[in-house]
């Protein structure tokens, strides 16, 4: 690990060093795509280095010098007008979703923002964009709101449109978009040192055991397109997800699990592929559950039951906390159920109304019941 570290700064100091030399000429001495593997490959290494627990202050601090220059090389070569405040429409701009299906600014500060996606839209960053009317595309969204002229990222798909990170189609929650070059360089750092903290909600099958707090389980996916499954196997990627169960319930004869989850990772799927892993998969999950569950599911749930209810991220020194109550359609699904005892009862009310959802760190799980 040392070794690797070493050569990381040594490139980064190559880097710097060849930045330093022509300021101006930075872009088109290195080229979009050069900078752009430059980042993604230095921010992996990041990546597994801190998931490995072997990353060192003095080569992340190194890694997150480079990659500010080069995103301000990026700026400065492509005509990025940022920091930039949009004026964004009020009807745009909500701190929480109001059910009618439609993408709305959660936060907006100068060179990034948070979004809601609703479900059945697609985080369209250029990899896989959706084919047909029927899905709604983001960045089509942010496109009415921003200007793309002015914040040339919302366009570039090697830049994935600005967007840090996704959602799955047919779930809902906060999304991280940056409006510059530099910013998405930064979130990508954030995103590689584990700065970036995402928290869900999910309801699953099954009862979930009060014991299991983590899946630790290697994901993999192949590259032909989004609509394929993921699936666990030992040539996967690491994939790290933490659970806390909430609440248990009954519906027609069913078990069912309330639970919050924060991901160490963000693999293809990975909180579906997860749950149904361990033999309890996302209510209404079209994917990873069968034909027979799904329209069971579907009778009483509209959509899967995946929603991303927090994020949390640094805008320079502050540190930014994003937060949403479930979707009204999410609340209606779980005032359906029957809870299995008094204190998933309580946890229920609370999930189902339009009280803040605290953090996932701050979250009391369902105790087993002592006899």
């Amino acid at each position: 690990y040392d070794a690797i570290q070493a050569e990381l700064v040594a490139q980064v100091d190559r880097f710097l060093a060849k930045e330093s030399a022509d300021a101006t000429d930075c872009p088109d001495s290195f080229g979009t795509a050069l900078l752009k593997d430059f980042a993604s490959a230095a921010t992996g290494t990041v990546w597994a280095l801190r998931f490995a627990r072997r990353l060192r202050a003095e080569a992340a601090c190194s890694v997150a010098q480079a990659l500010q220059r080069a995103g301000r090389a990026l700026d400065r070569s492509l005509g990025s007008l940022a920091p930039y405040r949009g004026s964004v429409p009020e009807f745009m701009l909500s701190s929480r979703p109001k059910g009618d299906d439609e993408p709305r600014v959660v936060l907006d500060l100068a060179d990034r923002l948070v979004v809601h996606k609703p479900c059945g839209w697609q985080v369209d960053d250029g990899k896989s964009d959706p084919e047909g009317s029927h899905v709604g595309r983001l960045s089509d969204f942010l496109h009415k709101v921003f200007s793309a002229r002015l914040m040339p990222i919302l366009r570039d798909i090697s830049h994935q449109r600005g967007f840090v990170h996704r959602l799955d189609v047919p779930t809902s929650g906060l999304i991280l978009v940056a409006k510059s070059y530099e910013a998405y360089n930064d979130m990508l750092m954030q995103m590689a040192k584990g700065e970036v903290v995402r928290d869900y909600l999910v309801l699953c099958h099954g009862w979930l055991s009060h014991s299991r707090t983590e899946i630790l389980a290697r994901v993999h996916w192949w590259t032909t397109g989004r609509e394929t499954a993921s699936r666990v196997c030992p040539a996967g990627k690491p994939a790290s997800t933490r659970l806390k169960l909430l609440a248990r319930a009954e519906l027609g004869g069913q078990a069912l699990s309330l639970i919050a989850i924060r991901i160490d990772t963000g693999r293809r799927h990975q909180i579906r592929l997860h749950t149904a892993h361990i033999g309890h998969p996302t209510v209404c999950d079209g994917k990873y559950t069968g034909p027979t569950t799904r329209s069971s599911d579907c009778a009483w749930c509209p959509r899967t039951f995946l929603h991303r209810y927090r994020l949390s991220f640094f805008s320079g020194q502050n540190c930014e906390e994003v937060s949403q109550t479930l979707p009204p359609e999410l609340w209606a699904a779980l005032a359906m159920l029957a809870a299995a005892e008094p204190r998933s009862a309580a946890a229920l009310r609370s999930f189902a109304s339009t009280r803040p959802v605290q953090p996932w760190h701050e979250i009391q799980p369902l105790a087993p019941v002592t006899l």
